[in-house]
């Protein structure tokens, strides 16, 4: 298929181009603040509008690529789009995410009431695995970009666009999947982390489970002496070191480690409802041990997340960077460059520029054809197209005119 041809096809019209092309730096920018506004502690409430943006921007992109396809399909050209002009990374970069990541994350953050289990539990379900994994392909919005920067930068090099949005693509697809492999296997200890703090609380609460149980259930005393015991156990614990957010006994507050409006301001905290239900943030996590219900803070978790995070996003974009200002430059100069001219001295005649040898890459295969012609066929050329001249005007050159 045709290059030009399918540009064509492909085209959704100028003004959804040149707005697609606005969203994907947008969202590049969003992206990274949504890994910045953890690890910087923004309030609730920014959060959330930036979770809003992550959901529209999502539902965008899956509809340009529903778009495309339909587009590409009518013409039998699907599968060229999604194999060779890198439609999966538009898939990759839509779909998944609005159904794995922006979506619920939009629907706790603006309908946390509508879910009938609770918000720490859902807390738990965005830190599995899977979604760990699927969440940092937000990254591969990059790749799109090298679409439109190497059709600015190398115009007249169709070779020379595709080959560095192959190369690109291929290491940053091995950043992350990297990534990706580590994530999930738990080497970067995160997961470790999480089951860590559970289990020691759980534990803990079994034991003051045991021991609250040997109390007189008749006893008045009994739910002071449970309050007293928290207290004194928990005292000594500051926010930092315990990540408890806050304790209940029998429906009644025992212990909570911030005030009422840092609860409000950071989480979703609902305090009119019961002891059950009183988060509903992907932060949190709750455990429960007979009366005994705990409030465990995973906002550490999440900033450590946030800071490896950042540290991916800023390394790719100086990788895409490098591509697209070192290696690019490397490539047109000792491959498409050559190749280009060398092209239009073999089709146009009026064409007569040689190729520029490179000493440090003078014994590259390229640059022996490119002395091949420059030696060999643009002399020739050269004589043939005089010989040609004299022909036209019988045999007469310049000097007879003069002379």
């Amino acid at each position: 298929m045709e290059k030009k041809n399918f540009t064509q096809i492909n085209n959704l019209g100028k003004f959804w181009e040149n707005f697609i092309i606005v969203s994907i730096i947008l969202v590049l920018v969003i992206t990274f603040l949504d890994e910045y506004a953890i690890l910087a502690r923004w309030d609730l409430t920014s959060r959330k509008y930036l979770a809003l943006l992550s959901f529209i921007f999502d539902f965008i992109f899956s509809v340009e690529f529903g778009a495309r396809m339909t587009k590409t399909s009518r013409h039998s050209a699907a599968g060229h789009y999604f194999f060779y002009e890198r439609g999966w990374v538009d898939l990759l970069s839509s779909v998944p995410l609005l159904l794995l990541n922006s979506g619920p994350e939009f629907l706790i953050q603006f309908f946390p009431e509508m879910f009938h289990i609770h918000g720490g539990e859902l807390g738990f379900f965005s830190t599995m695995k899977v979604v760990k994994a699927i969440r940092i392909t937000r990254i591969l919005r990059f790749l799109r970009m090298i679409k439109f920067l190497g059709k600015i930068q190398n115009a007249n090099s169709h070779m020379a666009n595709r080959h560095i949005a192959v190369i690109s693509t291929i290491s940053i697809m091995s950043v992350i999947i990297v990534f990706a492999v580590v994530t999930v296997t738990g080497v970067l200890g995160f997961t470790s982390w999480e089951k860590q703090q559970i289990q020691l609380y759980s534990q803990l609460f079994k034991n003051l489970e045991t021991i609250t149980g040997q109390l007189p259930s008749d006893d008045p005393s009994a739910e002071k002496t449970v309050k007293d015991t928290i207290g004194k156990l928990f005292y000594q614990l500051g926010p930092e070191d315990s990540q408890i957010l806050q304790i209940y006994y029998k429906e009644s507050l025992i212990l909570s480690q911030y005030t009422e409006d840092y609860l409000k301001k950071t989480f979703h905290y609902l305090p009119d409802k019961s002891a059950l239900l009183k988060f509903g943030d992907i932060h949190t996590y709750r455990i429960q041990s007979g009366d005994f219900i705990l409030y465990l803070n995973l906002y550490p978790l999440y900033e450590e997340k946030a800071r490896v995070h950042i540290f991916l996003f800023i390394m790719i974009v100086v990788v895409i960077f490098a591509m697209m200002t070192i290696y690019t430059r490397h490539f047109v100069q000792s491959i498409s460059d050559p190749i280009h001219i060398m092209d239009k001295g073999f089709s146009d005649p009026n064409f007569n520029l040689e190729v520029k040898i490179q000493k440090a890459f003078a014994e590259d295969e390229i640059f022996d054809l490119a002395e091949e012609f420059n030696e060999k066929w643009l002399p020739k050329k050269m004589q043939e197209k005089e010989q040609d001249s004299q022909n036209e005007t019988g045999g007469l050159t310049l000097d007879d005119f003069l002379s």
